[in-house]
Order: C-alpha cells, then sequence, then structure tokens
C-alpha cells in the first residue's frame, strides 16, 4: 500500500497494515531496521511501544479519517505513546516524520495497488513494469483514448453469464 498526503507527496510505498490481533501485537518485532520507504499501520490503535524492538521510529496517530492528531518523533526502544481518539497508528522510520514536514492537522492517503495504473499514473509514479509503458504516439488496442490503458477494463459488449441449475 501506498502512503501519501494531501498535496500527492509519497511518505512510504511500501505499508504493510496489521489488522488482526496477533499482527498487531507482532508489530515490528525480530525486524532490525525499517527503511525509509517501509510503514506499518496498525489498527484499530490509540497506544504502541516499542518495547523489545532494535530500532527507534516515528509514529503517526491518525483519526478514521487519516488525520494526524499526534506526532511521536523518535521513539526509542522500550518505550510507549499513546493518543485519545487514535483509530490505527503508522509507524516509520525514526526522523521521517520530521524529514517529510509531515504535521498535527496533515490528512493522509493510503492507496491500494488494486487502485490501478490510473491512480498511480495521478501521483506522479513511474511505471513498474514494462507493460506499462507505450511508444510516444502509440496506444494499446489501436486506441487512441489515453483511459484505454492497462488498468482499464474494456468489453466489446454485454457478457451473459450461464444460469445455475
Amino acid at each position: 500500500m501506498l502512503v501519501c498526503d494531501a498535496a500527492g507527496r509519497t511518505l512510504c510505498d511500501r505499508c504493510r497494515i496489521a489488522d488482526r490481533p496477533l499482527a498487531r501485537m507482532r508489530g515490528l518485532l525480530g525486524r532490525r531496521y525499517l527503511s525509509a520507504s517501509e510503514a506499518l499501520l496498525l489498527r484499530p490503535a490509540a497506544a504502541i511501544h516499542t518495547a523489545f524492538m532494535n530500532f527507534p521510529i516515528d509514529a503517526l496517530f491518525l483519526d478514521r479519517d487519516g488525520v494526524v492528531l499526534h506526532v511521536a518523533h523518535d521513539l526509542v526502544p522500550w518505550r510507549a505513546a499513546s493518543k485519545r481518539g487514535a483509530a490505527s497508528v503508522l509507524e516509520l522510520s525514526a526522523g521521517f516524520a520530521r524529514l517529510r514536514g509531515v504535521e498535527i492537522g496533515d490528512r493522509l492517503q493510503f492507496v491500494s495497488p488494486r487502485d490501478g495504473v490510473r491512480r498511480e499514473s495521478e501521483l506522479d509514479l513511474p511505471p513498474r513494469y514494462e507493460s506499462q509503458t507505450e511508444p510516444a504516439g502509440e496506444a494499446r488496442s489501436g486506441s487512441a483514448d489515453p483511459g484505454a490503458r492497462i488498468g482499464t477494463a474494456q468489453s466489446a459488449g454485454p457478457t451473459q453469464v450461464p444460469e445455475r441449475r
């Protein structure tokens, strides 16, 4: 999952979601580091701890709409942080929230890979695969419509679905 701010700037391009009890409990335990392009979204969560962790993190406490309620900068191992009213917590590499200028009141957007090529191109990201690029002046399937790119379904007509008996 991709995490962006309201201006469309990417905070991280690999966000793992921990939305089950065991995944939230494990969190980042056992990891040696968290790269600048990675994050962990804990939901639901209003409090976190860094017990048994090997590295510091930044924690962004978010409400249900993705608005930043609190930022815990450089949370070192064996510390805890919480924010009343938070629905989720985004854990980032230490110092990354300050580097990107994340502040209280910023709204974050979570973009799923299932949103397709069109959403990624809106964020001005390079294509992931060669098949997503097209030679200049040529469009796929002989169509000059830019909406007819990969990720946009095209149909020749209505599809008949056989009835089950």
